[in-house]
């Protein structure tokens, strides 16, 4: 007499997903995709530690590995393969505006591993022309904990959600480099007395808001302080009622001015390098600016050289 066998791929696939909901932590709301998924098996969204829903959500796709990852390296930058994913099945994933979360569940070890889809797919992007499947990196560092709770999984969340911004302000500070630079030149360093006038204060708000968030973004340091503490500074050194002096503005500048240098070296190597050929296909007015001689110059240069003052002068950081 025959019955119906179930296969080892069934068997894997309810293992796997016993494990996730194993490891995941508390706060996480899980939706399993009952309807035959395309490459999404899972809406994930991640509550408050009071309860409260937040609207901050990821998809997933979940691959178990029944024998367990073969890890290769060495400490910190042990990494593995994922199982191969269908590139029509990442090309899926680059059209979805959410975040998309690639889980590798290893059987034997009782792990599950993550991989941050789309940004990885950013930076192979050629791949998914010229090839039928593509594998991804997992991290031995990132792994699913149910407590404590994953501290860099909020954060890169975030990041893949704000992208399209990321694109946004990153092809105007390009584009407008050599404006952001001469507002920095023209206003540092300035008479420490004078009154700093209404719209350059406006100027640098902006400025400021900018290169807060792409270094945010970039995870360059952001070695500010909040700038109320610049202004109160101020106000405590001249004590004149007005609202900022030049010696203040200059205070904000000097420490903006490095870590501007930053975000231009790091966006330009990530247009230009890291992910070229995602950037050629969505953005290639911004990819062939940031492949042109000038910026390809800029990409090389010291920081002396990018604002043609000396180091002491602009009173950067020596990290030599």
């Amino acid at each position: 007499m025959q019955f119906p066998q179930r296969i080892d791929a069934h068997i894997s696939e309810t293992d796997s997903w016993r494990l996730l909901q194993e490891r995941a932590p508390r706060t996480w709301v899980i939706r399993e995709f009952s309807e035959r998924d395309y490459g999404i098996d899972a809406h994930i969204e991640i509550a408050s530690h009071d309860g409260h829903m937040t609207g901050n959500m990821f998809f997933a796709q979940l691959k178990a590995k029944i024998e367990g990852i073969s890890w290769r390296g060495t400490p910190p930058d042990i990494i593995a393969s994922s199982p191969p994913i269908a590139t029509s099945t990442v090309n899926y994933w680059m059209g979805s505006p959410m975040p998309v979360l690639l889980l590798c569940a290893d059987l034997k070890e009782r792990e599950v591993y993550v991989a941050f889809a789309k940004q990885q797919a950013r930076r192979k992007y050629g791949k998914l022309r010229t090839q039928q499947s593509m594998t991804f990196d997992l991290n031995k560092l990132l792994f699913i904990r149910r407590e404590p709770e994953n501290p860099w999984l909020n954060p890169f969340v975030q990041m893949e959600r704000d992208h399209g911004r990321f694109v946004s302000e990153l092809q105007s500070l390009i584009t407008n480099m050599d404006v952001y630079r001469s507002f920095i030149l023209d206003n540092i360093g300035r008479d420490a007395h004078m009154e700093v006038e209404p719209d350059v204060i406006a100027q640098m708000f902006a400025f400021h808001g900018v290169c807060r968030f792409l270094a945010g973004y970039l995870l360059i340091d952001w070695s500010l302080q909040p700038l109320g503490t610049y202004f109160e500074q101020d106000r405590a050194a001249f004590n004149d009622g007005l609202h900022l002096h030049e010696w203040g503005l200059t205070e904000i500048l000097r420490k903006l001015s490095w870590v501007f240098y930053l975000i231009v070296q790091q966006g330009l190597r990530t247009v230009s390098e890291l992910e070229a050929d995602y950037w050629a296909a969505f953005s290639p007015s911004i990819h062939y600016i940031a492949n042109t001689e000038k910026y390809q110059q800029v990409l090389h240069q010291l920081p002396e050289e990018f604002y043609g003052r000396p180091r002491h002068l602009m009173a950067w950081p020596d990290f030599d």
